[in-house]
């Protein structure tokens, strides 16, 4: 039995692959909606009481809450965090909104070419998607109209600003710490992580409970536990305990509870960060293989959606089953490319760059 804290200087893990699986969990679980049309046809929404989609949405909090708040802790760098965040997010999205404004909704609207790109709403996504400043567009000008979902372009980026308010409570809470606590910043900041994390999941467990067992996704409260679960795990990672066996217990209680909504709801949010670590940092040469692949969950993330409600735009007739193959194949070749032509390469310049500031800073 090891510490996480021996484990995390490790980058041959396991959290590319976790995150991957996720991204295509997102990919399956809208699927039934856009064949459909319902956002309840999902089959495991009635006995779970959300998807696995939600789900994987926890995952992908849980991991940067991990990896972000033990880089702040360990770094201190202020403009580094910056940088990496923008740099890490900002170049792939933008992209993306510009294909799915300039290529995908010219192709798919109901509008005249001309009338598509003087339709102020057109510019309004443009801006709101790709800044992520306040929430992210929904709709282009007669895109999408017929198809069973419709008039949505892309439903996965809601949760976007989301991310991007935690990295920015995250960062208030180191900078307060470092300031007011000087010496002993790293020490409070393990106590404000703890406490924000504590009063969040508070707060979402009243409102779950008061609504009668319904799951708000969209809660702020619930972004900021799951983000934060994964923050505290990596700020006290000399305590986290890491074995097979604990491993094994944490999956049976989270399969067991599943029988019943509201034990499901208590005991994911209660092991969902552990058992994220415990499968990220199990040792497996297999598995850690991935990790030379790439890191595609992003771009997945990003182009999925489109690229479900253009098959069905397309494919009026296509099963669930099917579009869960095509666009899964069409939507690995996006994110394949995003990530050898944008992501990768803006990831080095920004190592690149940093690494000039930190010789300037020091010369």
């Amino acid at each position: 039995m090891k510490k996480l804290a021996e484990l995390t200087p490790d980058k041959n893990n396991n959290l590319n692959l976790i995150r991957i699986l996720a991204a295509f969990a997102v990919l399956i679980s809208h699927s039934f909606a856009i064949v459909t049309g319902d956002v309840e046809a999902e089959p495991l929404r009635a006995l779970l009481g959300v998807t696995p989609g939600t789900l994987a949405v926890d995952v992908f909090f849980v991991t940067s809450g991990l990896l972000l708040a033990n880089s702040l802790s360990k770094k201190g760098n202020a403009l580094e965090f910056i940088i990496s965040r923008v740099a890490r997010i900002y170049p792939a999205l933008i992209v993306a909104v510009l294909l799915t404004v300039f290529v995908l909704g010219p192709v798919f609207t109901k509008l005249t070419f001309i009338d598509y790109l003087q339709n102020k709403a057109t510019y309004t996504y443009l801006l709101k998607t790709a800044t992520l400043v306040r929430d992210v567009g929904y709709t282009l000008p007669g895109v999408f109209s017929d198809n069973p979902l419709y008039n949505q372009v892309n439903g996965s980026l809601w949760t976007l600003p989301f991310e991007l308010k935690m990295y920015i409570l995250l960062f208030c809470t180191w900078y307060a710490c470092k300031v007011m606590a000087r010496s002993q910043a790293s020490q409070f900041l393990k106590l404000g992580v703890l406490g924000i994390t504590a009063v969040a999941g508070i707060l979402y467990a009243r409102e779950y409970v008061t609504s009668g067992g319904v799951d708000s996704m969209h809660s702020i409260s619930r972004f900021v536990f799951i983000f934060f679960s994964g923050a505290c795990l990596g700020l006290y990672q000399e305590r986290v305990l890491i074995s097979p066996g604990i491993l094994g217990v944490a999956l049976l209680a989270i399969v067991v509870s599943a029988t019943n909504k509201m034990a499901f709801f208590f005991v994911w949010h209660a092991l969902i960060g552990y058992a994220v670590v415990l499968l990220a940092y199990q040792s497996s040469h297999l598995l850690a293989r991935y990790n030379k692949v790439g890191d595609y969950s992003y771009g997945v993330y990003i182009y999925a959606f489109s690229i479900q409600q253009a098959l069905m735009a397309a494919m009026v007739d296509i099963s669930v089953t099917h579009m869960i193959f095509y666009s899964s194949i069409v939507t690995a070749m996006f994110a394949f490319l995003s990530w050898h032509l944008i992501e990768k390469p803006v990831m080095k310049k920004k190592n690149l760059f940093l690494a000039r500031l930190k010789f300037c800073a020091t010369t």
